[in-house]
């Protein structure tokens, strides 16, 4: 900067200054703009995701059946003196859906262990409606119903894979049906019941 006036220096050194301020504003402004963009589609996945939850009125009647061997009972914490009562696996109550929802708030476990499982009503899918109460987590690796009769006639690899990730109640409900299957003669494939005894950690009663 030599021959410069000192107004002259000062002035250049005043627009290096705001050239630098600049150039720092624009990296930073990029590097916003750039989360900003990577933000954006994921909140609109939430956003799109809590859309998507259909309402369903709280006084629908749900075709709910039981996941248990044996008698189920449901004892209401909502609703004073009234209880559901299934007879045996797979068998049908109707269940207003508010009275689901306080069983949600009130014994989780009837969900966790998929105690109960749903059928679709004329309205509304039984996936629609796990998803209004917030379990549907807990139906996405089980089996229930009918489909339980087809593991036994699955693959070892078959079994294992389906078996394993079960519920520690559809793993009860499954030994009391492998030990009834065996009890009457409709099961008796050796290698299978030793792999289901190791899945399922009881040991099978076997009468031959």
């Amino acid at each position: 900067m030599a021959g410069l006036t000192k107004e002259e220096r000062e002035k250049r050194a005043l627009e290096k200054e705001a050239k630098m301020r600049s150039e720092i504003e624009a990296k930073l402004r990029k590097e916003y703009e750039e989360k900003m963009a990577d933000e954006v589609p994921r909140q609109s996945s939430v956003t799109s995701k809590i859309k998507s939850k259909i309402k369903i009125p709280l006084d629908t009647m749900i075709p709910v059946r039981s996941g248990v061997q044996g008698e189920l009972i449901y004892l209401s914490k909502k609703t004073v003196g009234y209880q559901v009562e299934w007879d045996q696996y797979n068998s049908v109550e109707y269940v207003e859906l508010g009275e689901l929802l306080s069983m949600r708030n009130t014994n989780r476990s009837f969900y966790k262990n998929n105690w109960i499982f749903f059928d679709d009503t004329e309205e509304y899918s039984a996936v629609e409606i796990y998803e209004f109460l917030d379990v549907v987590q807990y139906y996405e690796n089980t089996i229930v119903g009918d489909d339980l009769d087809k593991i036994f006639t699955m693959s070892l690899d078959e079994i294992k894979a389906t078996v394993k990730p079960l519920s520690r109640g559809v793993k009860d409900t499954l030994a009391l049906k492998t030990r009834n299957m065996i009890d009457s003669g409709k099961f008796d494939s050796m290698n299978k019941i030793k792999l289901l005894e190791k899945l399922l950690d009881v040991e099978l009663t076997i009468t031959l």
